[in-house]
């Protein structure tokens, strides 16, 4: 049985859940099988629209603050329409009202009811939740 592996990415980090998809010999097994079998970023940087988005060839589950200076609302709404159009593509863009740059990494814990904090948790529940639909289908062999 196959293990799944899992890649998330934050910020400039979120770059690589995009780019690790594109079909390049660096974003492969020596055998040619993709690095992962799941995909999730949040507020990402330095994604270049809409190349990095276009590579896109498997599963994404994407977190955005509609607030985010990095990557703005109207790039993320592209970003989510270039992904709906891929019909082989399972993928999911989440934007969260108000959120800024960094929303999901750099809330403080301190204040469980702020805004910042919920979605930090929504943003996290999110990406556990993708990765365990997306290693149940490995699992079970279909990990399209």
């Amino acid at each position: 049985m196959a293990v799944p592996v899992g890649i998330a990415g934050f910020c400039w980090g979120g770059l690589y859940p995009f780019r690790l998809q594109h079909d390049r010999p660096d974003a492969k097994t020596e055998s040619g099988e993709p690095l992962a079998d799941a995909f999730f970023s949040a507020h990402a940087s330095n994604v270049v629209m809409p190349a990095d988005i276009e590579g896109v060839t498997m599963n994404l589950s994407f977190a955005m603050g509609d607030k985010d200076i990095v990557m703005n609302l109207k790039q993320v709404q592209q970003a989510q329409e270039i992904l709906a159009r891929k019909e082989d593509v399972d993928s999911e863009v989440v934007i969260y009202a108000g959120a800024k740059h960094g929303f999901a990494v750099r809330a403080s814990r301190t204040k469980p009811d702020a805004q910042e904090t919920k979605q930090a948790e929504e943003a996290e529940r999110q990406a556990i939740a993708w990765f365990q639909r997306r290693f149940a289908a490995v699992k079970r062999g279909n990990a399209s």
